[in-house]
């Protein structure tokens, strides 16, 4: 991605974020149609980027691990233009855009065009949209913990800033943080099995010691824990439940970006056993 695409998709996702701020402080003020039109263009021309990435590189086997964290901004990008639609969730929006704005910038920085990867099989591509879809509802949640944990504060200090007046309940904003936390804890769990299936296929050695197989082990409790004491005990929903989502978010970051940027992992290179036989 040029640093000319990148800068049209950050103007079009900022100007986004900054007139959805700017229909939340005033009121009477109404940007809806603005704010749609603006972030679905912005859509359609990253969805462009990767159809033209596809082409470009002849064959999904070929495509860079990093190059994968394009898909996750334009879904998170995707959630934030169906939650404009609903003025209560626009706040939500705002957060997700400024999150894609920064995936969008740190795919540009980290993703190199010369790291070489072949993906050792069609189905290892099941694996990885399936954990980008974790991911993805990982951050979504986030952006849900994010409002509730802020919407709480001002509540208890009984003074509510303009974009924070229409928001719905903080029950219904904790029912939907538990369902999206809930959907990509079981979109983890099943690419972790394909994963696992196919480190055991394709890689040698101890692969179960892989900085990014550890933490992403790490990151799974983390989840299942969340979930597991949400079920059980209903005093830990709510605030505690948005704490544990959004430090969850600084989790996923690490596992998405932060441990191929400080820690040799195989999954920075894919290579099957049989090129290395030859």
């Amino acid at each position: 991605m040029s640093l000319e695409v990148l800068i049209v998709l950050v103007l079009f996702y900022g100007i986004s974020a900054a007139a959805s701020m700017i229909q939340l402080r005033r009121l009477q003020v109404s940007l809806g149609r603005v704010i749609r039109w603006v972030s679905g263009l912005a859509l359609l021309f990253q969805a462009a980027l990767i159809v033209s990435l596809l082409v470009k590189v002849g064959s999904l086997s070929h495509i860079h691990p990093p190059q994968f964290q394009l898909l996750t901004s334009f879904a998170l990008a995707l959630f934030a233009w169906l939650f404009a639609f609903k003025r209560g969730f626009l706040i939500v929006s705002v957060i997700l855009w400024s999150i894609v704005i920064v995936d969008l910038a740190a795919f540009y920085f980290f993703a190199s065009a010369d790291s070489a990867s072949v993906l050792p099989s069609p189905w290892i591509w099941l694996h990885i949209l399936l954990m980008l879809s974790g991911e993805t509802l990982f951050f979504v949640a986030a952006a849900f913990s994010i409002v509730f944990l802020i919407a709480e504060y001002q509540l208890r200090k009984a003074s509510f800033s303009g974009a924070f007046t229409r928001i719905p309940s903080l029950s219904s904003f904790d029912s939907i943080l538990g369902e999206m936390v809930l959907g990509g804890f079981l979109m983890l769990t099943a690419g972790m099995g394909m994963g696992f299936f196919f480190a055991r296929e394709f890689w040698e050695g101890s692969w179960i010691l892989d900085p990014k197989v550890l933490f992403c082990i790490l990151t799974w409790a983390l989840y299942g824990s969340l979930l597991l004491l949400r079920a059980l005990r209903s005093e830990l929903r709510g605030h505690r439940s948005a704490w544990v989502a959004f430090l969850g978010l600084l989790a996923v970051v690490f596992l998405a970006w932060g441990v191929d940027a400080f820690f040799p992992s195989r999954h920075m290179s894919f290579q099957m056993k049989v090129q290395d036989e030859e």
